[in-house]
């Protein structure tokens, strides 16, 4: 992705009414779900969502797991594997560590991410 395209790379808007697991709470095991998520507390363990769902790991949250999605979008931190069908995107505020695989990866500047990335198919 050029420069260009990247300041371009608009950050997704969280939808407001979806389950969430509140600032606070932490959550320990394994999560599966065929609708999107908001994490905005603590979770470690297995985050597991159907392809059409998306996973939102919100400003301030910590997530230590495994996560697979359709689309996994990443404000805070995330420490673990994140696997997509379509696309994980790390915002400038983003702290992951951990290997992604996904069809798309966006980076915001400023975004902090250690780990190996493989592209796959849509």
């Amino acid at each position: 992705m050029s420069r260009a395209d990247e300041s371009r790379t608009a950050a997704p808007v969280i939808p407001p009414d979806i389950p969430r697991l509140s600032p606070g709470v932490v959550f320990e095991g394994e999560l599966a779900s065929s609708e999107d998520i908001l994490i905005q507390g603590e979770f470690k363990g297995t985050l597991r969502l159907l392809p059409q769902a998306s996973v939102y790991i919100d400003r301030g949250a910590r997530v230590e797991a495994s996560v697979a999605a359709g689309n996994v979008y990443v404000f805070g931190t995330l420490i673990g594997p994140a696997r997509a069908s379509a696309c994980v995107f790390l915002s400038a505020e983003a702290e992951m560590k951990g290997d992604i695989s996904a069809a798309r990866l966006f980076v915001q500047e400023g975004a902090r991410f250690r780990g190996s990335v493989q592209t796959t198919a849509d």
